[in-house]
């Protein structure tokens, strides 16, 4: 009996956690490059070794351990037609400054200008070039920028720098650092080369509010059903303890 509240106890936390997971995507779908998170179910048994495993009972004890994970499959491409408006194809990210510095990644391409003429995010982070910032004189028409699939950003003939493309190629070693933006442990270093980016175009996030709504409801049904579990089992030991008084 005991097994039995455990485990309709993990099942309204695993059910809770899902919940919390799809309205994180489901509050992110419009934004442009946002990468939709996952929860993976993971059993108790199956969190432990082989060793462990042992000197516990194989009787199922609930839905276990909730592993979330970030979706890094490609979002749909939108058409703008706007001129700073980039997206990448395929694998790869652009790459930003933090506040304090620190690289950090996004597949978010809709950017702007300061005042400075200094490419920026729409957070204010400035986007890395290849040779530091991307500055556009100010005797540029933005509108004359062009783009090549390389990354390089001209005005006519005039070569005005060429963004940072990076990939990785184990991106489950990324961490997320905001909406659209991740980060990558000290020791992992980036690939260079290999990305193709378009302009006037934005990547759409590649969350599916239609699969994500299916898969909330089939949350809140396991947590109805976990629920009614629990309660049946509650009231099935008070009537135990009552008769061993009576």
């Amino acid at each position: 009996m005991i097994t039995g509240v455990y485990s309709a106890m993990t099942a309204m936390d695993a059910a809770a956690s899902q919940h919390e997971v799809i309205a994180q995507n489901l509050a992110h779908a419009q934004m442009p490059g946002y990468r939709r998170m996952a929860a993976r179910h993971q059993s108790f048994e199956a969190a432990l070794d082989a060793e462990q495993q042992a000197a516990y009972s194989r009787e199922s004890m609930g839905s276990g351990e909730i592993d979330r994970v970030i979706d890094f499959s490609q979002g749909t491409m939108e058409r703008t037609g706007r001129t700073l408006d980039f997206a990448i194809h395929g694998e790869g990210f652009f790459v930003v400054d933090s506040p304090d510095g620190e690289a950090l990644y996004t597949r978010n391409g809709s950017f702007h200008l300061n005042g400075d003429g200094e490419l920026i995010t729409a957070e204010g982070l400035n986007v890395r070039g290849a040779n530091g910032i991307i500055n556009v004189p100010p005797d540029i028409d933005t509108g004359s920028l062009s783009l090549l699939h390389d990354g390089t950003l001209r005005a006519g003939e005039r070569e005005i720098g060429q963004l940072a493309l990076v990939q990785f190629e184990d991106k489950s070693v990324l961490e997320r650092r905001g909406v659209t933006l991740f980060a990558a442990p000290p020791a992992v270093n980036p690939g260079q080369g290999g990305v193709t980016v378009v302009q006037g175009t934005r990547e759409r996030s590649n969350v599916q509010p239609v699969h994500e709504l299916v898969r909330l409801i089939a949350g809140m049904r396991q947590y109805e059903a976990a629920q009614k579990t629990l309660q049946s089992l509650t009231d099935a030991v008070k009537d135990h303890i009552q008769l061993n008084q009576g």
